[in-house]
């Protein structure tokens, strides 16, 4: 009878256990599928933030592109003009003082600074591009006006 006695608390013991231990494991294989949900959203996210970092950096070298294009053209414009000019003077055709050479001179040197500038555009990463850009876009048309304002003024 003892030993039926141990049996029976042994089973009981083990109902009880089995009533302990179902809520856990049903939590653990509940948690696993969880866990491969939550590594699956976490890909779909790494996955989703490449793809922006990836938009980004074509947006930054297409800015980057046009902006190169942008002051090549302006620098380029002004040499033509700079150019035609300084014939003219050369024939007689046009007259120059002192002041409009030192001028000449600051335009051709800052003309040459914007081109330094452009062969730094390949240096600016996502982070520093920002600033570079809007300050060579300044420094641009503020060098623009300057030789408008020069050009007009000595027609």
């Amino acid at each position: 009878m003892k030993t039926i006695m141990r049996v029976m608390n042994a089973n009981f013991t083990i109902k009880q256990l089995g009533w302990i231990l179902f809520p856990f494991i049903t939590g653990m294989f509940i948690s696993c599928d969880n866990t491969s949900k939550k590594n699956k959203t976490n890909s779909e996210l790494t996955e989703e933030i490449q793809d922006v970092k990836q938009e980004i950096s074509e947006i930054v070298q297409k800015e980057k592109e046009e902006l190169r294009h942008d002051v090549d053209s302006v620098v380029e414009s002004f040499n033509t003009e700079i150019y035609t000019f300084e014939k003219e003077i050369q024939k007689g055709t046009k007259k120059i003082n002192a002041e409009n050479t030192e001028i000449i001179s600051d335009l051709k040197a800052k003309s040459k600074e914007l081109e330094k500038r452009v062969s730094e555009i390949h240096k600016q990463n996502e982070k520093s591009w920002k600033e570079f850009k809007n300050e060579l876009e300044h420094d641009t048309n503020q060098f623009t006006k300057s030789i408008e304002d020069f050009f007009n003024e000595n027609k």
